[in-house]
């Protein structure tokens, strides 16, 4: 979550994780994205692909534009469908696009959570 404070803007990220434990799959987790960049100063058109890395499946994707007037930018929103889809344990991962450019990724992996006395 991104809580963003009223006076000066500022965003605090509240329970950041690279991992989802589950006893069963599959799940829906709800999620934020954030992420700042550096020397985007204009008009931005932006997309990212939450991808299943094993099959390179585009799970969704979201797409919006912005303006930045400063060369510095943070943005932050909940993900719509409000619950993001994990059918199964693997890996997963977010893909950012700016004015159809890749600009990075941020993956996360999804497991089941072990039985008692560690076994599966």
């Amino acid at each position: 979550m991104a809580i963003r404070e009223e006076g000066t803007g500022k965003d605090t990220l509240v329970g950041i994780f690279d991992r989802v434990i589950s006893k069963e799959f599959p799940i829906d987790q709800n999620m934020t994205i954030y992420f700042r960049l550096a020397n985007v100063i204009g008009h931005y058109e932006f997309r990212i692909d939450y991808v299943q890395v094993r099959t390179d499946k585009i799970l969704f994707q979201a797409r919006f534009e912005r303006d930045f007037p400063e060369i510095f930018c943070e943005y932050s929103f909940r993900l719509r469908p409000p619950m993001v889809p994990i059918p199964e344990p693997g890996q997963y991962e977010f893909r950012l696009w700016a004015n159809g450019h890749y600009v990075g990724r941020r993956r996360f992996i999804a497991e089941k959570m072990p039985k008692k006395g560690g076994l599966l």
